[in-house]
């Protein structure tokens, strides 16, 4: 039956742990992998957990209840008791990427001694200080939020926590080597290996919990809060390689996309109030909430749109928190407000500027293929160029042609927004782009199109941020 356990822990669907049960239970005596196959495929995730658990196969990890406005009981698990069982059962490896404790002490003492460079005032170094803790015994975390799909694509929140630290990433080949000191060696990110290992959940709140009563997903974020400010504060006994001893876990950040940190922050300056015409008849109190990017009216506007190194807004980061009553999160000890509410990266830019940079560019190159007559041919060319870029280097795309509603451009006049809904076709599209460029326009003198080749940049910074800390 273990085996049947371990094969979900690494991320196998459940409902082909059903059909392996089926397909062995006519050659195994065991009563659990009979049941395990009578699971209905309708159910699987449900009846496969609850056959485990009747198995004894279920993590000892406490789950707790809380009663909320808009239901009774609903179950969570504190970060505190998965950080007990994880150092109790030698199994730090999912917070830091190692199980060895000198390791990871040694690992720890470097991480904050980098983050001492770019975050001096940060309170974990006053307790430090003050010798109320230990930053090799100190542990980075982060928080995460997503409102996903459940059945019938009805919207759930999942509340988690997750390790700074991990084995890497995938696009990255490069390891740690134990033979030189650590001071030298990179620090690498918690991105390898199944979720259900390396993220550790709080709660799952459907949408009807919380969308009329935000106060119930507000009393959620407060139990997780005050946990996590106990584990800085505090710290946790645990038993490591067979001796007591006490850690701390410091949560440095919640990250989300930004409908979410919206509404833990309950911020009053989001990206949905971003102005959609050049003028409005109520002037916009700003798009963001940690600087004063798109506030109009006033002695001074600042337009959000402005990406130079000297916008207005960039003087503006932290002097106007854009909430008036903090979001619960804040309870966890933290330095300046606003930089505890961290951008995602892939929201923001695979599914935001990168996005509309990868349509403008397609558009660009278009409008420059003067070899071509009309707009549909010079589609048609950059759609079966695309396409034999994707089957030459292996690479995955829905997208199986390059067209006006893809690129969301009616005409010449509009600016492409970009009609897809996956971050992962920006990527393929700035690949291909890359590509592109390299067999076209070598010799071209057209600004805009120079100004394409650019992404290269972006390609090559964006490689730099998944390969280590």
């Amino acid at each position: 039956m273990l085996s049947f356990a371990r094969q979900v822990g690494k991320g196998v669907p459940c409902k082909d742990v059903i059909l392996h049960a089926r397909a062995s239970s006519s050659k195994e005596n065991n009563l659990n992998v009979k049941k395990l196959g009578g699971v209905s495929l309708a159910h699987s995730e449900a009846g496969v957990h609850k056959v485990f658990e009747e198995a004894g196969c279920s993590l000892p990890v406490r789950i707790q209840h809380v009663d909320l406005c808009s239901q009774k009981a609903v179950p969570f698990v504190t970060m505190s008791s998965w950080v007990r069982f994880l150092a109790n059962t030698n199994r730090m490896k999912y917070l830091v990427g190692t199980s060895d404790a000198s390791r990871r002490q040694s690992l720890c003492a470097e991480f904050w001694e980098r983050f001492r460079c770019i975050r001096p005032n940060h309170p974990i170094f006053d307790m430090s200080k003050d010798q109320k803790l230990l930053l090799k015994d100190a542990i980075p975390i982060l928080h995460h939020g997503d409102e996903g799909r459940s059945f019938c694509k009805k919207p759930i929140m999942i509340l988690s926590s997750h390790g700074m630290l991990g084995s890497g990433c995938s696009k990255a080949d490069v390891k740690q080597d134990s033979k030189i000191s650590m001071h030298e060696n990179p620090m690498l990110l918690n991105m390898l290996g199944s979720t259900i290992t390396t993220q550790f959940i709080f709660a799952a709140l459907p949408q009807k919990l919380y969308k009329d009563t935000p106060e119930a997903l507000d009393k959620m974020l407060a139990i997780y809060s005050e946990d996590l400010r106990a584990l800085a504060l505090d710290g946790v006994q645990v038993v490591e390689a067979g001796k007591t001893k006490k850690l701390w876990f410091w949560c440095l950040g919640a990250k989300g996309d930004l409908p979410y940190l919206a509404k833990c922050g309950h911020f009053t300056r989001t990206y949905s109030m971003c102005p959609k015409q050049s003028k409005s008849k109520k002037p916009c109190g700003g798009i963001c909430w940690d600087c004063l990017a798109g506030k109009e009216g006033g002695q001074q506007e600042h337009p959000w749109e402005d990406m130079r190194l000297t916008a207005s807004w960039i003087s503006t980061c932290g002097v106007a928190p854009a909430w008036t009553n903090p979001g619960p999160l804040l309870r966890i000890p933290h330095d300046r407000a606003t930089w505890f509410y961290r951008a995602d990266l892939w929201h923001c830019f695979h599914l935001g500027c990168g996005k509309s940079f990868a349509a403008s560019a397609v558009v660009v190159l278009l409008e420059a293929l003067e070899s071509l007559k009309n707009v549909d041919d010079r589609l048609n060319f950059m759609s079966r160029d695309f396409q034999a870029f994707c089957k030459r280097t292996k690479s995955y795309s829905y997208a199986t042609s390059v067209t006006k509603d893809f690129l969301g451009w009616k005409n010449h006049k509009d600016m492409p927004q970009g009609h897809w809904h996956k971050g992962f076709i920006t990527t393929v599209l700035l690949e291909w782009l890359e590509d592109f460029l390299t067999r076209h326009f070598l010799d071209t003198k057209d600004p805009l199109i120079l100004e394409i080749v650019s992404l290269h940049m972006v390609n090559q910074a964006l490689l730099g941020c998944f390969w280590f800390v």
